[in-house]
């Protein structure tokens, strides 16, 4: 590490540490309102990672940010415990979205938190991050509604968690579809779909979903007229990313579309999320975004990209040809 980035280092560890102060003291005497200082550490945190190399900014989280009391005081929330301690084994499960979306599910557990950890799960869930994942659920269940409309259309999501999309669309809406298939590796996320969508056109799969890039189990699929990967993306390499939108893109009938949804560099929660809450993402812009398209030649009729309201979410549609 040079003199200067060192300083640089030094520099923000100091400025942290005042920062983690204000907060601390915010949180433990319950005089002001935390949504300042709360702002003020998350946005240091991401700065922080924008300015550091990856090693640098470990060594910073475990040095500066986990060494501080207001450390302890942030896993009283019971959105960001369930983060760090991983209770299915992985990253970013359906039970840890189920707090973001506010869903029935998360309140046994928000209930039984001290007030503190409300207060803060409360704030945190209000967060862009939170709130593009909110959109981005949203978004999925309007376009489940959409193709409703034309009864027999067939949709298949990728790594679907508790499918909380469908259940924004609504029992009417989804049962107008020929099938809506579910797969996740996490038998417990479908027993959940199951009993919910039980007597409807959704189906289950437990899988790796990498056995998506088997020719053979695609063909045990059929095709569909909507594909999408809510979080998938977020956690793929560049080469398996490709590989996954290839294989998506071949269960699309000739004019059906794919969605795969990613976090992008620009999301604002990126250090909190990583420094706090232990969950660690592949952050993709538009350009990397548009390479996966690319990567498809000629089965793609049409691409674009948008984004969320907050552009912490970019999202890759693909037209199939």
């Amino acid at each position: 590490m040079t003199a200067l980035m060192t300083s640089s280092v030094t520099s923000l560890a100091v400025e942290m540490n005042d920062a983690m102060e204000d907060l601390f003291y915010a949180i433990a005497q319950q005089t002001r309102a935390i949504d300042d200082p709360f702002a003020r550490f998350a946005a240091l945190l991401t700065e922080s990672w924008n300015s550091m190399p990856a090693e640098s900014w470990r060594k910073f989280i475990a040095d500066t940010v986990h060494a501080h009391p207001l450390f302890e005081f942030l896993q009283t929330d019971p959105f960001t415990r369930h983060s760090r301690l991983r209770p299915r084994g992985y990253p970013g499960d359906a039970e840890l979205l189920d707090y973001i979306y506010d869903h029935p599910d998360s309140m046994p557990s928000q209930n039984a938190a001290t007030p503190l950890g409300r207060a803060i799960c409360r704030y945190g869930i209000n967060r862009p991050a939170p709130q593009a994942v909110r959109e981005r659920r949203d978004r999925l269940a309007s376009e489940l509604q959409r193709l409703a409309l034309k009864p027999g259309s067939e949709a298949l999501s990728v790594a679907c968690g508790h499918l909380r999309e469908a259940e924004l669309a609504g029992r009417e809406a989804v049962s107008e579809l020929g099938r809506l298939v579910a797969i996740d590796q996490d038998a417990r996320s479908l027993n959940l779909v199951e009993r919910k969508w039980k007597g409807t056109p959704v189906q289950t799969r437990v899988s790796d979903v990498t056995r998506l890039l088997r020719p053979a189990f695609r063909e045990t699929l059929g095709q569909f007229d909507f594909v999408y990967s809510a979080g998938l993306f977020d956690y793929l390499s560049d080469r398996l990313a490709a590989r996954m939108t290839g294989a998506m893109l071949s269960l699309c009938r000739p004019g059906g579309k794919l969605w795969v949804f990613n976090f992008t560099p620009s999301t604002s929660d990126v250090g909190y999320m990583q420094a706090v809450m232990d969950w660690w993402l592949v952050y993709r812009n538009a350009n990397q975004m548009a390479a996966l398209a690319h990567e498809q030649g000629s089965a793609v009729a049409s691409w674009r990209t948008f984004y969320d309201a907050t552009r912490s979410v970019i999202v890759l549609e693909i037209i199939r040809a």
